[in-house]
């Protein structure tokens, strides 16, 4: 048996293909708080953007500070401290030892597409990987590598408070005159739908002010003109062929008789 012939057997042949993949276990979300055109951010700790936006954003700082202090220091925003851009961790006590990036370290990005289907979302330029591109000789087009947004699962990101700028959970609530918003349970601001995702009212689709309704004479207007087949024209004549045949043929019967 030939070595492809063997490796599609055994992929045939595999107990687990029958399995449900991973975003198919998981039930889909009743309620959906990111849709297209939020800005969210990646709160994965296993994920390679995590450690990259707050660093982009403030660099950690080294709190060296309080000489003779053994316990950890707290980040405090308004306590001198000494910068260091080369720190991709921020420090645990005063040794160099990189210690885990906090929640709020992911990189941010605006949402432009959401799968429902897979539970995954694509952020513009959030989790970029290179992308092949094929040679189209018709167009002349020659062969390039670009890079490309990769999608990210549902539970990885997190929408931003607009108040505080950190990834944030959201809970819903109603406005005085009726109006469905989502709330952020960091600070308790009103976070709005982009304008992205709504639909835009098309007013122009009225082409007349005129009345829609129809005039009675055009409704009983008369508009089809019935056109014989060729097919039935020839029948018509068939049909007359045959009745003249037949009536000479009687007439000459009488004669006889």
């Amino acid at each position: 048996m030939s070595s492809g012939r063997a490796k599609l057997m055994d992929m045939l042949m595999r107990p687990n293909r029958s399995k449900l993949k991973g975003y198919q276990k998981q039930p889909p979300p009743k309620r959906w708080n990111i849709v297209r055109g939020d800005t969210v951010q990646v709160i994965d700790k296993k994920h390679p953007e995590l450690s990259e936006g707050l660093f982009a954003r403030t660099p950690y700082l080294y709190l060296a500070s309080y000489p003779g202090s053994s316990s950890p220091a707290a980040f405090d925003p308004n306590t001198p401290a000494v910068v260091d851009q080369h720190c991709c961790h921020p420090p645990s006590g005063h040794s160099n030892r990189p210690g885990r990036p906090p929640p709020t370290s992911g990189k941010q990005g605006r949402v432009q597409v959401v799968i429902r289907e897979k539970m995954r979302v694509i952020v513009e330029n959030v989790n970029l990987a290179p992308r092949r591109i094929p040679a189209d000789p018709m167009r002349g087009t020659k062969a390039e590598t670009v890079m490309a947004e990769r999608s990210i699962h549902y539970s990885n990101v997190n929408l931003v408070d607009p108040v505080t700028g950190f990834p944030t959970k959201v809970t819903h609530s109603y406005l005085e005159d009726g109006t469905k918003v989502r709330i952020s349970k960091r600070s308790g601001a009103i976070i709005p739908k982009p304008q992205v995702w709504k639909k835009p009212q098309l007013n122009n689709l009225i082409a007349s002010e005129d009345s829609d309704t129809t005039n009675a004479a055009d409704v009983w207007a008369v508009t089809y003109e019935g056109r014989t087949s060729k097919w039935e024209g020839m029948r018509q004549e068939l049909l007359q062929t045959l009745e003249t045949d037949k009536g000479q043929k009687l007439g000459g019967d009488d004669i006889l008789q």
